[in-house]
């Protein structure tokens, strides 16, 4: 007997929640990974929003609009998140986000763990664990360029509201808040 295959996700209900039965783990060469110490699983529209455009000069737009009835949250969930530059038109590009426990990920959780020590721990070590929830947002390395600003502006966004370290995609050394700005700031075409 063969083992169950994970479902792919067959769409949102009413509260723009996740239906599926497994959400399958982004491979960790295909995202930043934020290493979050909060269990929340809440896609945080008007909080993210708020310090993408004081801290970071874009905007974030959550598709499909996420609501929490009684305080209640899914387990693990996604959503395509639209970057938009201030002042600027049209959204520079969008990007997929997944959030899921950290348990369900022991390999990047490792993966993590390595990239702390290669790098002396600089107290990420005691950011990585505290980690209960990881937050992936994809980014391929054959993305355009216009996608990884994206991808690093939400994992910025991210970093900065949840307190999560992040790992990028090439997975050698995490960083926080300050490390995910420095890169914004290189990659950014405005």
């Amino acid at each position: 007997m063969s083992a169950p295959q994970p479902t792919e996700p067959v769409g949102f209900d009413e509260y723009g929640w996740l239906v599926a039965s497994a959400l399958p783990l982004l491979p960790a060469l295909a995202c930043f990974s934020v290493f979050a110490p909060e269990p929340d699983s809440n896609f945080d529209g008007p909080r993210w929003d708020h310090a993408a455009r004081r801290f970071f000069g874009v905007s974030l737009t959550i598709s499909p609009p996420k609501s929490y009835p009684s305080g209640t949250a899914p387990l693990v969930d996604a959503a395509t998140l639209a970057v938009t530059v201030l002042g600027a038109a049209a959204a520079l590009a969008t990007v997929r986000v997944t959030t899921l426990p950290i348990e369900r990920a022991p390999g990047l959780r490792i993966a993590a763990e390595r990239a702390v020590a290669e790098m002396g721990g600089a107290g990420f070590d005691v950011l990585l664990r505290r980690a209960r929830r990881l937050w992936q947002i994809e980014c391929s390395a054959t993305a355009p360029h216009a996608a990884k600003v994206a991808a690093v502006a939400v994992a910025a966004v991210l970093a900065n509201v949840t307190l999560g370290p992040i790992l990028p995609p090439e997975g050698r050394a995490m960083f926080g808040v300050k490390g995910a700005r420095l890169r914004l700031e290189a990659l950014k075409p405005w």
